[in-house]
């Protein structure tokens, strides 16, 4: 628990929330300044509005927070007794500052990545194992038709445009969760529509990143593009996974309408609506954060037609990730 004066000073907190947000034992008798205090952009900013919130989901340092912020009002000894106060009396009273709660999702939030993870990996292996029984279907049927001539051609075409693709993308990358996952989500686009353009240069070496972790990244940024990409004229989305020496750089395009630019800044925060308009797009992208930011890497965001989500992500030296 948190306390602010009407001058969004803090003035009290437990020991919990100094834990959480790294604060001093003890607050100054008068009061921390937020700027003085390292806080995460976003809970700065709510503190300093002022805005009533209610378990808005937040990034901490180490941590993710479930956070609630209500006005606080002082109602002192001298005023008449409880049961002779009007209602309409409290409700024309000055906050005197504010009341914030904080509960560590962390362990939680880890469990949901997990679960989001695998459940991105089933969604597009399922889209992969449904385009084959479709192609094996359509085989069957040109040969009880007795055209087995076209169904060889069909068979033969199939299997090496498939080939193609899969040798393409495990030729630069050996990881094989992520080549795993390129390879299933292609299918996935093709149920949906939607062409999924693969670029690799560079070798992304196996075991470089926990499976978890790059399967919440690259997973969750291609859902979100699948889902605005379909329907859009192009139709498509573009993935390059760039590997060099010392960082892996994956880039992720969408033929969406984009995102609005006063959304740009504020679109890692929590809790807010993904899939209505150009609106940020939530809980997914704050997965991918938290898996970015436990890699030590970074993410941007930039606009081009679609959106462009880019994520760095250091690789290090063979001998060090053994």
């Amino acid at each position: 628990m948190i306390l602010l004066d009407r001058r969004h000073r803090i003035v009290l907190y437990n020991s919990e929330a100094a834990r959480l947000l790294k604060l001093p034992a003890q607050a100054p008798g008068d009061g921390l300044e937020l700027s003085d205090a390292k806080l995460p952009d976003t809970l700065r900013e709510l503190m300093s509005s002022g805005r009533a919130a209610r378990d808005e989901i937040h990034l901490g340092h180490n941590s993710v927070l479930a956070v609630s912020q209500s006005n606080a009002r002082l109602t002192g000894t001298q005023l008449p007794g409880r049961y002779r106060l009007p209602l309409r009396w409290l409700r024309v009273q000055a906050p005197s500052g504010q009341v914030l709660t904080l509960r560590d999702l962390t362990e939680v939030q880890e469990l949901t990545g997990e679960v989001q993870s695998l459940k991105t990996f089933s969604t597009a292996l399922r889209a992969q194992t449904h385009e084959h029984a479709n192609r094996l279907h359509t085989i069957a049927t040109l040969i009880e038709n007795g055209s087995a001539d076209k169904a060889l051609a069909f068979a033969v075409d199939d299997r090496q445009n498939s080939q193609a693709l899969t040798d393409a993308i495990v030729q630069n990358i050996d990881d094989v969760y992520l080549s795993s996952l390129l390879v299933a989500k292609s299918a996935q686009a093709h149920e949906r529509g939607v062409t999924l353009s693969i670029t690799a240069t560079g070798v992304v070496r196996p075991d470089t990143f926990h499976a978890t972790d790059i399967v919440t990244i690259v997973g969750n940024l291609l859902d979100n593009a699948l889902d605005v990409s379909v329907g859009t004229e192009e139709s498509t989305v573009w993935v390059e996974v760039n590997a060099l020496a010392d960082e892996v750089i994956i880039s992720v395009a969408d033929s969406g309408p984009g995102i609005e630019p006063e959304f740009l800044e504020n679109l890692l925060r929590f809790g807010v609506s993904t899939k209505q308009g150009n609106a940020p797009r939530g809980l997914g992208l704050a997965l991918v954060q938290q898996a970015v930011t436990r890699l030590h890497g970074t993410m941007t965001i930039d606009n081009d037609a679609g959106a462009i989500f880019t994520v760095t992500l250091p690789v290090l030296p063979e001998e060090d990730s053994a």
